[in-house]
This record gives structure tokens, sequence and C-alpha cells, in this order.
């Protein structure tokens, strides 16, 4: 049997409430993310382009210390927008355009400033369901 050497990045599913802040906290050794640029985003399709959003990212302050991604409250309310938006170009609901909730998917790298080497540490499917107050 043959030995399977596996480099996927871990696997976390983000279920959300538009409107409000999410924070996701990110440990990794400072042998592997020591000196490079943190990216973070979400599209609806792994396919796409273009992020729909960014997660602003706070690296470590200090070795060994967390990382921090953070979608913001405005940013996760935008993203309601788009897939409303989708739903009505779709004229019917699909599984990227479901009226009132964005379904998608997100990952946050880490790169040199050369962009290689990449490393992914994280990815996941993002769910975000339509919030009912808002200021």
């Amino acid at each position: 049997m043959a030995n399977i050497l596996n480099t996927r990045p871990e696997e976390v599913d983000i279920e959300a409430y538009a409107g409000d802040t999410t924070t996701i906290k990110i440990v990794a050794p400072t042998a592997l993310v020591g000196g490079m640029v943190w990216h973070a985003g979400i599209k609806a399709r792994r396919s796409s382009s273009k992020n729909d959003a960014s997660f602003v990212v706070t690296p470590p302050e200090v070795a060994g210390g967390p990382a921090y991604i953070t979608l913001t409250s405005e940013d996760s309310l935008a993203l309601m927008g788009i897939a409303n938006a989708r739903a009505q170009e779709a004229n019917a609901p699909s599984q990227h355009s479901v009226v009132n909730e964005y379904i998608g998917y997100w990952d946050c790298q880490i790169s040199s400033d050369t962009d290689d080497p990449v490393r992914t540490l994280v990815q996941g499917s993002i769910k975000i369901m339509l919030d009912v107050t808002r200021p």
C-alpha cells in the first residue's frame, strides 16, 4: 500500500450572521509564518477570479503568537447584497444565489514577498445568513 502525503490545508467551515463581525484566530509555527505576507478572501466559487470580500488580517505580533482574520460587519452585510443580486439574475434560487443567504468558500494563505512559496493554512465553506436588526 502506498503512503500518501497530504499537504492540503485544514478545513474549517464558517456559518455567520450578516452584519456581525467574525474574527478567527489562526495559530501556526513561527518557522512557517515568520516574514510571510498574509492573505484571506471569500469567493462564491473556488474558480472565481476575484474575491467577493477579503478578511482584514492581523499578523502575529510576537513569535509563536496567533494571527487574526476578521470579516467586518460591513463586508458580511455586503455579501448579502451579492447573494441577493445573483438570485435575481438567475430568476431562481441556486446553490450560489439563495435569497437572504450567501454561500461561498474562503481560505487564508501566506506567501513570501515574491509570492513563492505559497502555503494555504486553512480553507472551507462559508455561509452567511441575513440578519434582522440593522442600525
